[in-house]
């Protein structure tokens, strides 16, 4: 039985602008063909079973032709595959959406358009230029100033174009034709005085904005060296750009910074930066599995001697601490007398989610803080200390609980295994580097360097600021030959993020 095909419109650049129905497919399908001006965040979406195929496309260079692109579609649907071909914008402004829908339908495979925020519309709007205005232009038109190169003329009446009163003309892909088409747009009649801007990187944190008459915006463009992707506006509509200015006003506007944490821990880092107006790649260089825990745990909280203090040492063993009491069909009450002891604000704030309050959080956010702190107020010699946390060979924590003569307990809950990060978005950072790396543990720091590979990894911490969490952290960055990290005075999520904000703010 042949699967279905859905054309869905990415949106311009921006994540954020997919529509509800776009991401929700994006989460269903079984395989997913996108283009080249899709977001690389928007693949994290994909189920992790699902085919990826880049089909991208730019100026002069096809990673697949069209007819194969079609071919592509047909075969993956009669595979019986629930097919989302994710296009940059809108489907059917040119998006050649329309060929491809033609295609499947003669190939006798059902097909669904999604239809997504274009270029045209979106870009303007985060430079501030509305499309139509009352009063101003009544009417908007989209062209493509790239049309086929096979074609024996040009099917655009530039003349009529510029004739038109009250309209906004909006182009696409016309960068090296510009100069051109502002020639003819002249030689049409049009006022040399209009109002025209270039738009690059519309909606991204690399959007750059050029104003200026139809008569100079083809040099202000040269200046300012605008590149794909970009549109062009011309019209009255264009002279409101300063005062309906709005984008890139955030804190972080214009910088790019990479987040390494595991995808189910990284909103918390990621949200926050959108917020400021940073750019975020994400790159889920580890990830954690749970571990089957129950017997342990049983034997741990089993015995007739409870523990004095049971030590938690991250988020991730909070959680799987807990879901492993659920799975043993235990609760709070297994931990008898014990009293908890928390390292950081996020693992306290996990453990109260949890029904779990700690009854001690060191003020530094280190283990070595917390064997410190615990032995300093309560004394460690001869009291029965359990540490939940993750497989750790060797482990600084247990051999220093030892030292100050605790008698210890370990019960590994999850491990850390090296992520699987979507391979366009390795190569988008390969390409394109980042002003700022975040790092949450030395886990991180390695899966880092494995990843990416150790040169280029240097590469790109070379080219801007790394960031750690932590001592511990920063460590595991001079190891691997980085100069000197930046390190969060406070060793937690929110104190890195403050440390990445004042780095750019001073």
């Amino acid at each position: 039985m042949n699967g279905l095909v859905y054309l869905v419109g990415a949106g311009p650049g921006d994540p954020g602008l997919i529509t509800l129905r776009g991401r929700d497919l994006l989460q269903r399908a079984d395989a997913v063909v996108f283009d080249r001006l899709v977001h690389p965040s928007l693949l994290e979406e994909v189920p992790a079973a699902a085919e990826l195929h880049y089909v991208g496309k730019s100026a002069g260079r096809h990673s697949l032709p069209q007819d194969e692109i079609n071919s592509l579609l047909v075969e993956l649907a009669r595979r019986g595959k629930l097919v989302v071909r994710l296009k940059g914008g809108d489907p059917l402004v040119f998006g050649r959406g329309g060929e491809e829908a033609l295609a499947l339908r003669e190939g006798g495979i059902e097909f669904e358009f999604v239809p997504g925020v274009t270029a045209g519309i979106a870009a303007s709007a985060y430079a501030g230029i509305p499309v139509t205005h009352r009063g101003v232009a009544t009417q908007c038109v989209f062209v493509t100033a790239h049309e086929t190169p096979d074609k024996p003329s040009s099917q655009i009446d530039w003349k009529g174009l510029a004739a038109l009163d009250n309209t906004t003309l909006v182009g696409y892909m016309g960068v090296s034709t510009f100069p051109a088409v502002v020639e003819q747009l002249l030689e049409g009649g049009k006022d040399r005085a209009t109002p025209a801007a270039l738009i690059e990187s519309g909606t991204l944190s690399a959007q750059r904005t050029v104003t200026a008459t139809l008569e100079t915006i083809v040099d202000r463009g040269r200046e300012a060296s605008i590149s794909p992707p970009a549109l062009f506006v011309v019209g009255e509509t264009v002279s409101l750009a300063g005062a309906l200015s709005w984008f890139g006003r955030g804190r972080l506007f214009g910088k790019r910074f990479v987040v390494t944490r595991a995808r189910d821990q990284a909103s918390a880092l990621c949200q926050p930066l959108l917020t400021l107006g940073a750019e975020v790649v994400h790159l889920p260089v580890i990830k954690t599995e749970p571990l089957d825990a129950g017997e342990a745990l049983r034997h741990m909280l089993g015995g007739a001697a409870e523990w004095d203090w049971i030590l938690f040492t991250s988020e991730n063993g909070a959680r799987y601490f807990v879901d492993s009491l659920r799975r043993a069909r235990l609760d709070g009450r297994a931990l008898g007398g014990s009293r908890i002891a928390a390292v950081g604000s996020g693992t306290a704030t996990r453990l109260r989610l949890c029904g779990l309050e700690p009854d001690f959080v060191p003020q530094s956010f280190t283990t070595a803080s917390l064997a410190d702190g615990l032995n300093e107020r309560f004394g460690l010699g001869g009291k029965r200390v359990l540490r939940v946390g993750p497989e750790l060979d060797p482990d600084p924590l247990m051999d220093k609980l030892v030292a100050l003569g605790a008698e210890t307990g370990e019960l590994r809950v999850y491990r850390i295994v090296e992520g699987t990060p979507i391979p366009e978005v390795v190569a988008d950072l390969r390409a394109k580097g980042a002003h700022g790396c975040l790092f949450t543990s030395g886990s991180t720091v390695r899966g880092f360097f494995s990843v990416l590979g150790r040169d280029a990894a240097r590469e790109i911490l070379g080219r801007g600021h790394a960031f750690a969490i932590g001592p511990v952290t920063a460590q595991a960055l001079r190891d691997e030959g980085v100069g000197e990290p930046v390190v969060a005075k406070e060793h937690s999520i929110p104190g890195l993020l403050r440390v990445v904000r004042e780095q750019y703010e001073s």
